[in-house]
């Protein structure tokens, strides 16, 4: 007991006396010169400094979306034209597959006819046939 209580007055204690004090006047220095400090010209200044770098910034940023905007709507346009292209394509090479697909129909039609063995099922048969 008689160590521990050495140990407390001989390191700690003063240890203690320095290192709680420093810290807290510190900070009532620091709150002091910030409660102080707001009606300094310099202070003043450097606020208005910083609300119109925060306008200026506030506004280049406004700017760049707007011009990122401005370049999403281009690209937009310009793929919506060629998918215009595409589909007009796909529209010409369907009706061709269509046209090509109702001949080859015919000349089978017509080779079954001259070989006497035509198809007498109309359509209804048939939608009849496929839906059973």
């Amino acid at each position: 007991m008689a160590l521990a209580l050495s140990i407390w007055n001989g390191w700690i204690w003063p240890f203690l006396k320095i290192s709680i004090p420093v810290p807290v006047f510190a900070l009532l220095i620091a709150l002091g010169w910030w409660h102080f400090d707001k009606s300094s010209a310099v202070r003043q200044a450097v606020d208005k400094a910083v609300d119109k770098y925060t306008h200026v910034t506030e506004l280049a940023a406004a700017n760049a979306e707007i011009e990122e905007l401005k370049r999403q709507k281009l690209a937009a346009f310009a793929a919506y034209a060629w998918l215009q292209v595409q589909i007009a394509a796909r529209q010409v090479a369907d009706a061709a597959a269509q046209k090509i697909q109702e001949q080859e129909d015919q000349k089978y039609a017509q080779a079954l006819k001259a070989a006497g063995r035509d198809c007498t099922l109309d359509d209804y048969d048939l939608d009849r046939m496929r839906n059973d």
